[in-house]
């Protein structure tokens, strides 16, 4: 928690508002070739109070929001999903033993955001299709089933994992379809926005749907203070940053 604030802190005061941490995966494969460790633990409930130590740092602290990664867990694969689609397969009930807990004390801390995964995970979709792009997996499962009402956000689109079976521009709509609210890093902005216009003009995303997801993300804005006080001032970071 004391690093997390520490960071949350700095980043703050430079006017970085969002910070794409903390690692919820449990990394039990030791030849994770991406988490690694960047996985607080192998161990389910140390990585579980890790995250939420955490996630008050950088939000209750810090002032930043934080945002957990990678659902719906990145932990057992051997496959690096920035080059490759991983396919996980665990049960239902391995994933809700090995998997789940660090999301479940990342999503009762309040956690501002959540990040998707690229990679399949059959006992929850067997379409083959990337978790980032499933709407069981995103809507049924993490905001259904475990409740999480926040800023729902894809890793980066540019990561091979989420670009095998459809085109940058259709991979932008399917995301906003499955339930995410941000798309973080679309390689194609030219042929994405176009695309979510369309989808939206043809009722494919509904208005509704869209106003919900910016509304997310501009109350989550408010609830750390960017609306307020957009503004980083220089005078304060010899006082805050690398003391």
């Amino acid at each position: 928690r004391t690093a997390a604030a520490i960071t949350g802190r700095e980043l703050r005061a430079m006017g970085i508002t969002t910070d794409f941490a903390p690692v919820c995966d449990v990394n039990v494969n030791p030849l994770n070739p991406v988490i690694g460790t960047r996985s607080f633990s192998s161990r389910p409930e140390l990585a579980a109070e890790m995250v939420r130590a955490q996630v008050r740092g950088y939000q209750r602290d810090g002032s930043v929001s934080s945002s957990g990664k990678h659902f719906p867990g990145h932990g057992d694969t051997a496959t690096d999903s920035h080059v490759a689609f991983p396919v996980i397969t665990h049960s239902r009930e391995e994933w809700e033993e090995l998997d789940a807990p660090p999301f479940v004390a990342a999503i009762a801390e309040g956690i501002d955001m959540i990040m998707t995964a690229h990679l399949a995970m059959p006992a929850f979709d067997d379409s083959g299709d990337p978790a980032t792009l499933s709407r069981p997996i995103l809507t049924g499962l993490l905001r259904e089933e475990l409740g999480y009402e926040g800023v729902i956000i894809t890793d980066s689109l540019e990561m091979e994992g989420v670009r095998q079976k459809y085109g940058d521009a259709e991979v932008a709509v399917r995301a906003l379809e499955a339930g995410a609210d941000q798309l973080l890093m679309s390689p194609a902005l030219q042929k994405a926005l176009p695309a979510v216009v369309a989808a939206v003009e043809s009722g494919r995303i509904s208005r509704r749907e869209l106003d919900a997801k910016v509304t997310r993300v501009l109350l989550m804005k408010a609830r750390r203070g960017v609306v307020d006080h957009p503004y980083a001032d220089p005078a304060r970071l010899s006082s805050v940053v690398g003391t």
